[in-house]
Parts: C-alpha cells; sequence; structure tokens
C-alpha cells in the first residue's frame, strides 16, 4: 500500500479485505470483499460508489492514508458509539485529490464471539441520530465532489441514500429487537425515526432490495406504517 502511494501520490489507498467469522458451532466462514476499481484515480465519485455498495468504504483497517492531511485539516473521531469511521472517511475524502484502488485483499478481519468488541450486535439507544448525522456528512461530501466537477456524483448520492435507509430499516427492526422498551416506547422511537427519515425526501423503493423481509420493510417505511415496525421489532425478538 505504502508503495503504491509513493508511486501515484495518492492521498488515499484502498485495498480489499477478508473477514474470518467464528459461527455457533465453532466453525470458521471466510468472507472475501475485493476492491472492484483498480488503479489510480482523479475522477472518483463513480469508484465511491462501488466501495459504498459493497461496505468497502465505511471502515479504516483497509486504508492507508496521509498524515498530512489528516492534522493539517484537524481531522478526529467523532464522539459516538458506532459508524464513528464512516465519518471520519466521509471528512477526510473533502480532501482527497486522488485515490488508489489495490485487487488485492491485504487485509484480514477475524470476528470471534469472546473478543468481538463492535458495536455492531448492540443496542444504542441513539442510533437513529447517529445514521442521520452520517447521512449528513455523506451530503456534505457530495457538494465537495460536485464543486470538484467530478463525474456520476449522483451514484454516489443514491448509495449514501440506500445506506440511510438500510441502517433506519435495521434500526426499527432489528435494533429494537434487542432492547428491553415496551411497545408505547418504541413506538415513539420509531415515528421520531420516521419523520426525521421523510423530512429527507428520500425515495427508495421495495424493488430496491433481494431479500422479501427488506421489501417488505422497505414498504413499511415507506407508507409510515409505525405499529407494524413495531410488531415486527418484537417477532424478530422471539426468533434470536
Amino acid at each position: 500500500m505504502l508503495e503504491n502511494a509513493t508511486i501515484y501520490n495518492s492521498d488515499l489507498v484502498v485495498c480489499g479485505y477478508t473477514i474470518i467469522h467464528e459461527c455457533e458451532n465453532g466453525t470458521l466462514k471466510t468472507e472475501t470483499k475485493n476492491v472492484a476499481p483498480q488503479g489510480a484515480f482523479t475522477d472518483y465519485a463513480e469508484e465511491l460508489s462501488i466501495l459504498h455498495r459493497n461496505t468497502l468504504l465505511f471502515m479504516l483497517w483497509n486504508k492507508l492514508y496521509k498524515k498530512e492531511i489528516i492534522e493539517k485539516n484537524q481531522l478526529r473521531f467523532s464522539d459516538i458509539k458506532r459508524l464513528e469511521d464512516a465519518t471520519f472517511n466521509y471528512a477526510y475524502l473533502h480532501y482527497c485529490d486522488s485515490i488508489t484502488f489495490l485487487p488485492t485483499c491485504i487485509y484480514r478481519y477475524s470476528i470471534f464471539h469472546t473478543q468481538q468488541i463492535t458495536a455492531t450486535k448492540r443496542y444504542i439507544a441513539n442510533y437513529q441520530q447517529i445514521y442521520f448525522n452520517v447521512y449528513k456528512a455523506g451530503c456534505a461530501l457530495i457538494e465537495t465532489l460536485k464543486q470538484k466537477k467530478m463525474k456520476n456524483v449522483s451514484m454516489f448520492y443514491a448509495e449514501i441514500q440506500r445506506h440511510l435507509y438500510s441502517s433506519l430499516s435495521g434500526d426499527l427492526v432489528i435494533n429494537l429487537s434487542r432492547s428491553s422498551l415496551g411497545y408505547k416506547r418504541r413506538y415513539m422511537y420509531t415515528k421520531q425515526a420516521l419523520q426525521q427519515y421523510h423530512a429527507c425526501n428520500i425515495k427508495i423503493r421495495p424493488t430496491d432490495f433481494r431479500s422479501i423481509p427488506d421489501k417488505l420493510i422497505c414498504f413499511l417505511v415507506n407508507i409510515k406504517a409505525k405499529h407494524l415496525l413495531v410488531f415486527l421489532s418484537f417477532l424478530y425478538s422471539k426468533k434470536q
């Protein structure tokens, strides 16, 4: 990664990675995430949309950054419990003139039940506000890319919108299912989240998703079916 950063004078280098999951029965499952775009780019909005879609943009550990950009612009992590990597990357990308994408999977990320520290599988009460703050950070980056006159910025914006939807739906059904909240508090939580979501004027269709549960949740979010979303969160609680 350092060699490519030097050769192309890149402000950011991104590689693929391999995730090793420990299953409940103790066996290991390997998943590989390859970086689809290859080479050095100065017009990289379309490439960012591909990274976004394949969950390669959010984390830090498959990237090489320039310290001088971080220090010059005083970039620091937000004081949030999830997606702090994403907000940092969005902020950093404002100052990138070139990005190099490597097709090789250099990083190995192991997830074991006894060692897991990620917040992904924990209930966090302010999830929805975290998602909307990340969405706003993404929208600010979109404006910077437009000012740089990059092509296909709309593709990247579509992925940012889709991520907000998938995060919100997971929050309303999966995250709430891990909580001890009663029906009334889950309903108020869902109502507030849907008000913020629809205020963003995001148009995501059920046909944008493959699985039937995703299609159903998308439909319920679009029609603001608060009671049904809360009911689903209780159903999901019983399955866990």
